[in-house]
């Protein structure tokens, strides 16, 4: 939007161009002959030059004052712009060049217009100039976001390292640690456990009984919550049980809810799935405590090697930087002598688990991750100044995060697609192998609905569209649907129909997007009158109602095929999670319909 308007102004000073230019080449002849006529036609066409000037002038300045509040840096460009023009007294030159030419001075006019040419060539390429620095600064972003991005990862790597080096020097501690979790947890399965039970009883004697379980639940919610708290901050990369806790915790407040209001099978519904959750829990920390006592002394070697190579990877990234113009600012060069202080720290560390004394590398591992984060946190300092003088494009940004999803989404469904066929081939996997792959894709599609709710939450705050919010919103509901399943290793058709899906989803939202993009501003997109400086719509009225008639389309599909299912026997738990799910979408396919139908209306209207 800021990008057009700017190209108003550019393409303003290029219609006078060549209109001073045709009019410079017409008086130089040479001629001194003098003009009785009190105004030439020359005289009359450079009047008209100078009053395209002034409404020009009078135009960068009403620009300049829209743009205050939400643009300043483009706003600051377009002040410059015309004070240079006022400085160059462009407007009192082309009032002298009329006169000349109605007095017939031509050579002395055909100078000054030449003169003026020049001028405004040079005013032309201050305002291009902005759009190729904010070009650069948006290329520099990007540059830092995928940096930020590759230090996340390393700090998690240190950290797990760092993890390896104490299970291996101190394994009787870490056993002692993980065997008090996992018998917590034991313990708040049994107290939920007696929840559902006493809550099956009580269903029959009133309000009273139920109110006396929801007391009961709050008690086991504060202590899941409490250790799901600690399991979160302890100081380990992988956190085994943190997750699943939490998701207890949250199943047990909606338990607590509904026992207190006196439904008492939805309180059981949820205190189940709440047993659920911390049976994951439970299974992923005695996993966990497995791994930790097989580990034997001299495994301390592989994790030495490894650091020796995270250490040569942060060492490659830290020379990449080198030639990212972003690295000139103060944060950057802090942030750059933070990767080399935590690089020689990790090379120190290497040594020292390789000559026997790992104990003592541990230090060196944990200040190596704590200079990492600062690293990071450089570098989201940088990100801030740079983002402030680049225009806010929600469009732009959502469609980057799109392609990314759809990117990593695709990846996953062909690792999905694979893992189903060796299972159905039964290549010589163990379980063991094949629950690990599993997990593994369960956790890429849980990040990937992680990005859906940030998307979810931009698009939110735009607050201009009825239909993509809530597309994405399904969206991220189906990615964590998708990810339990793959949790719980279903790698079946179910399990890829709906990663095409969500495929299919992310497609058509880049698409809607970039063809907004590519289109000129429709009169829905336009800011109104009202409010000029308002930001148009992410996606215009008629791509919204594709988005909304292709999702009605996928929804009579798949209901069909569940309703084949069930007539053929074929019905499974899958499909009844879905049905239920597509349930919900329909409601809000047609509440969307309805708000639609009412937005047109009011578009209607005179």
């Amino acid at each position: 939007m800021i990008k057009n308007r700017l190209m108003i102004f550019v393409c303003g000073m290029a219609l006078l161009l060549p209109a001073v230019c045709s009019w410079a080449v017409e008086t130089d002849d040479g001629s001194g002959g003098k003009n009785l006529l009190p105004e030439s036609p020359l005289g009359v066409r450079q009047a008209r030059v100078e009053r395209m000037m002034r409404d020009l002038e009078k135009k960068f300045t009403q620009l300049a004052q829209v743009l205050e509040k939400t643009e300043k840096a483009q706003a600051d460009r377009l002040i410059e712009a015309f004070q240079e023009s006022k400085k160059r007294l462009l407007k009192d030159r082309m009032s002298e060049i009329t006169s000349l030419l109605d007095d017939a001075k031509l050579e002395v006019a055909g100078k000054n217009q030449n003169a003026i040419m020049t001028d405004l060539k040079e005013l032309m390429e201050l305002l291009l100039t902005e759009e190729d620095e904010l070009e650069k600064i948006r290329k520099e972003i990007a540059a830092l976001e995928k940096l930020q991005k590759e230090l996340g990862r390393m700090v998690q790597a240190e950290q797990m390292l760092l993890d390896e080096n104490e299970q291996i020097t101190d394994q009787e501690a870490a056993l002692s640690d993980i065997d008090q979790q996992i018998e917590q947890v034991k313990d708040l399965i049994e107290r939920e456990e007696e929840v559902a039970e006493e809550s099956e009883e009580a269903k029959d004697k009133g309000l009273d009984a139920l109110d006396e379980i929801a007391d009961k639940q709050r008690d086991v919610r504060k202590d899941t919550e409490k250790l799901a708290d600690e399991m979160a901050r302890q100081d380990n990369a992988k956190k085994p049980g943190a997750k699943n806790m939490a998701k207890a915790g949250e199943q047990q407040k909606a338990a607590e809810k509904a026992f207190g209001n006196g439904q008492q099978q939805s309180g059981q519904k949820s205190a189940q799935e709440s047993i659920a959750q911390m049976k994951k829990a439970l299974e992923e920390l005695e996993e966990q405590r497995e791994k930790i006592a097989g580990m034997k002394p001299e495994d301390i070697g592989k994790t030495a090697d490894k650091q020796q190579d995270l250490a040569k990877q942060l060492d490659d990234l830290n020379n990449e930087q080198q030639e990212n113009p972003a690295s000139d600012s103060e944060a950057m060069e802090r942030a750059k002598q933070g990767m080399q202080s935590a690089q020689s720290k990790m090379g120190k560390a290497a040594k020292k688990m390789s000559s026997g004394k790992a104990k003592d590398g541990q230090q060196d591992q944990k200040e190596a991750r704590d200079e990492l984060k600062q690293a990071m946190a450089e570098v989201e300092e940088r990100l801030n100044e740079l983002k402030e003088k680049a225009p806010n494009d929600k469009a732009e940004q959502l469609i980057a995060m799109f392609e990314e999803m759809l990117k990593e989404q695709v990846a996953v469904s062909a690792d999905t697609r694979l893992l189903d066929g060796k299972k159905q081939q039964k290549e010589g996997r163990s379980a063991r192998a094949e629950k690990l792959a599993s997990k593994k894709l369960s956790n890429k599609e849980d990040d990937l609905s992680e990005e859906a709710g940030k998307a979810h939450t931009l698009i939110e705050e735009d607050g201009s569209s009825i239909v993509v919010a809530r597309v994405v919103a399904n969206m991220e509901r189906d990615l964590v649907m998708v990810s339990t399943w793959l949790e719980e290793q279903t790698t079946g058709p179910v399990t890829q129909e709906m990663q095409y899906e969500i495929e299919l989803t992310l497609k058509e939202l880049i698409d809607a997007m970039k063809q907004n993009q590519a289109s000129q501003p429709s009169d829905e997109q336009k800011p109104s009158e009202d409010c000029p400086d308002c930001e148009p719509k992410l996606v215009p009225t008629s791509a919204e109602l594709k988005l909304l008639r292709s999702h009605q389309l996928r929804v009579n599909r798949m209901t069909k095929l569940i309703a084949k299912a069930e007539a053929t026997g074929e019905l499974n738990p899958q499909l009844v999670q879905r049905l239920s799910g597509l349930t919900d979408f329909q409601a809000e396919i047609m509440e969307m319909a309805r708000e639609m139908s009412k937005q047109m209306e009011q578009q209607a209207q005179p």
